[in-house]
Formats: C-alpha cells, structure tokens, sequence
C-alpha cells in the first residue's frame, strides 16, 4: 500500500517557525532588561487654520447670528417677476395682432385670380400632307438634336449660344425653284 503525499505539512511548518521567530523577537523587544519610559512631548493646542464663525462674528459686532431667511419673501417676488414677464409677453402678442390688422385693413381686397395656363411652345400638328413639303427637302424634316454635354472651362466664361430652331416652312408659301 502506496502512502499518499501530504502537500500540507511543509506549508503548516513554514507557517509554525514563522510564528515563533516573530513571537520571541516580539517578546525580547518589549521586555528590555533596562526599560526607560518615553515623555510625551506637549504641545500647545492650536485651533483650525482661519477664522472661527465666532471670531468673525466678535469682529465684525454681530452677538447672535441668525440665519434663517424669509423664504416667503423670496417666493412672492419670483411670482411679481413671473407675473410682469407674462404680461409683457400678452402685450408684445396683443401689439403683433393689431399692427396684423392694420396691415390687412390697407391691403385691398383682391378678387380671386384666375390663372390660364399658356403652353410654353406652340405645338406643331404632327399631321402633314405631302404636298405641304418641298420636294427637295425630303419627305420629312427631322428636328435638331441637342448635344447636352457638360460644359467646357473655356465656355463657362463665355454667354451661352441661343438654341437654333428648325425652320418649317409655311403652307401659305409657294415652293421656290432653283434659277
């Protein structure tokens, strides 16, 4: 039969010689064979740095400090000041009103506007007869395209160019021939 480690022994006599070397030094410091008691030094009591509320009070001629304030007082003219703030504030509302008013009683009473709406461009029936067109121009007139590209430097400096419109020639005008 296998005896089993005690990991604890070694601890418990470390812990054992510990305190008896601290016992017996303890006791060999305290028990001197020619002991000489210590006098306390005295010192004079002083007072806290600064000034007392007594001595103040002794200085300045006050005996009894009372220092209770009158709350009361204090709440009644918050209410005084809250109550002018309220009434100057109906007042400014009351003056916005009148001069609103004023303002309306010299603008004259304005019908209402009847808007008609305007087409920007004049349409162009899409419905043409041949015989409307110039033989030599084609058989239809394609409008011009418009390059949206963004603009160059050099023409940001420079007004823009008018837009060039596609002349459609008018049914009222004969067709011209080539001399």
């Amino acid at each position: 039969m296998a005896r089993k480690p005690r990991f604890w022994v070694g601890p418990l006599l470390a812990g054992c010689c510990f305190t008896l070397g601290y016992g017996i030094t303890h006791r060999l410091v305290t028990l001197q064979s020619n002991p000489e008691t210590p006098e306390p030094e005295l010192f004079a009591p002083a007072e806290f740095p600064g000034d007392s509320l007594r001595s103040l009070r002794d200085r300045h001629g006050q005996t009894s400090g009372d220092l209770q304030v009158d709350v009361a007082a204090i709440e009644a003219r918050l209410e005084a000041e809250r109550k002018a703030e309220e009434e100057a504030r109906l007042e400014a509302e009351r003056r916005v009103e009148e001069s609103l008013q004023l303002n309306q009683a010299f603008q004259p009473v304005l019908e209402e506007a009847r808007w008609e709406e305007k087409p920007l461009l004049e349409t162009v029936p899409e419905e043409r007869n041949q015989s409307d067109f110039d033989p030599l121009l084609g058989s239809t007139i394609q409008p011009v395209a418009t390059d949206e590209s963004p603009p160059q430097p050099s023409s940001i400096l420079l007004p823009l160019p008018e837009p060039v419109l596609p002349v459609v020639p008018a049914p009222s005008d004969p067709p011209v021939m080539a001399p």
